[in-house]
């Protein structure tokens, strides 16, 4: 028989992820034991731990079983994600997770690993994959808090109608239900008012309120005032005059606007850093309004600069007030470089926008010739807009005129 016919198994049928060590075989690289995926599915669920395991599976030259173990890891996290969402208490069984991506990760790769450590190979530091894990936890945290994520707590009373009242534990049941009878004699509960929840919660000797509301109208005085005089009536009425502070959230419950009463007003820092975050998002009555803290040092100390750059952004978001402030900043040098020129254009935008008080200082400008070219004429016309706007100062100019 010619030997040279006959093929077993030699090196050259051994796949170049391998290396040899005294007849034995190990992978070329390290592999995650089984500890260490349970160890990364402790900090960053099925999924950490199904990323070490398709990383073995790439060592082992295997991307068919790589990718199909990673896309089992997402949708089995997707799928946890989704059951801890609709039912949160099952969120403590998750503890048990670790242990079964160890149990998964023995009997896929088990034999594997225990012929890659015969043979020499390394294995990759727990530490290691405990880090792997860490980057799918930091991914889960930073969405949870951008999406604002909150959830109501899990106990409640239904009052019918679609309506209940959400709880903590520092609250009693009675209580929930003296205000559920409140709400209902203030019409707020009841057939025809479609459906509603309340978050009662509270911090010491202070109640809080919650209630989910359409963040535009918040900002209405009217609302103000109503959920002002509700905070004393309940206050009142079922919680024996201790203090209430009555939120109103939106539906991820983070808080729109906070209205106190009793031993519990909302100080002037709280209403500043109010104004600030909603300024950030976009709101130009709030960023005209923290201008004028910083102007005033009401709950924030005096800053110039910070007052220009908060009329700056109320400018740019169409607030015509807020361009007009700014102009006098400019026009005067304080928060921001004196710049005539740069005043008059913000003078012209908010007298455009009907901002009777610019349309005088426009034309005090074109009189004077202040970062403009002087024209009598001109400023007439825009003393004769202010008059007309009812602005006595530009009557007043206008008549000196004549």
């Amino acid at each position: 028989m010619d030997e040279g016919n006959n093929r077993g198994v030699g090196t050259d049928a051994i796949p170049s992820a391998y290396v040899h060590r005294d007849g034995a075989v190990a992978a070329k690289g390290r592999l995650y034991s089984p500890d260490g995926v349970g160890i990364a599915t402790f900090f960053g669920m099925p999924l950490a731990g199904g990323i070490l395991l398709a990383l073995n599976y790439r060592t082992l030259e295997r991307p068919g079983a790589a990718w199909a173990v990673f896309f089992g890891a997402v949708c089995t996290t997707a799928l946890l994600f989704a059951i801890v969402y609709a039912a949160p208490e099952t969120a403590r069984f998750a503890l048990a997770l670790p242990f079964g991506a160890y149990a998964v990760a023995k009997a896929l790769q088990g034999k594997e690993l225990e012929e890659h450590r015969n043979a020499g190979g390394s294995v990759a530091s727990n530490w290691i994959a405990a880090g792997v894990g860490m980057v799918p936890a930091g991914l889960f945290v930073w969405l949870y808090f951008w999406s604002g994520a909150s959830r109501l707590p899990d106990k409640k009373i239904s009052f019918g109608n679609g309506q209940q009242i959400y709880y903590e534990r520092s609250v009693n049941v009675s209580q929930v239900r003296a205000l559920g009878a409140f709400l209902k004699n203030e019409g707020f509960f009841g057939e025809g008012v479609g459906d509603r929840d309340v978050l009662l919660s509270r911090d010491g000797r202070t109640y809080a309120v919650s209630f989910v509301y359409e963040k535009g109208h918040a900002k209405y005085p009217s609302i103000r005032s109503a959920f002002q005089t509700f905070a004393k009536k309940v206050s009142e009425d079922v919680f024996r005059d201790a203090p209430v502070v009555v939120r109103l959230v939106d539906e991820r419950l983070r808080l729109i606007v906070r209205i106190g009463w009793g031993s519990a007003p909302v100080s002037a820092a709280e209403i500043v850093k109010e104004h600030r975050e909603r300024c950030a998002a976009n709101e130009a009555d709030e960023c005209l309004n923290l201008g004028a803290a910083y102007r005033t040092g009401s709950g924030v100390a005096k800053d110039e600069k910070q007052e220009a750059a908060a009329y700056d952004s109320a400018c740019g978001l169409g607030q015509s007030k807020g361009c007009y402030n700014l102009a006098l900043m400019y026009a005067e040098g304080s928060g921001r470089a004196k710049d005539l020129a740069y005043a008059a254009e913000l003078y012209r935008g908010a007298c455009d926008d009907g901002e009777a008080l610019a349309c005088n200082n426009l034309g005090v400008a074109y009189m004077n010739g202040a970062g403009v070219t002087q024209d009598v004429k001109r400023a007439g016309e825009l003393y004769q807009k202010a008059c007309d706007a009812g602005n006595t100062l530009a009557c007043e100019n206008l008549a000196g005129l004549r």
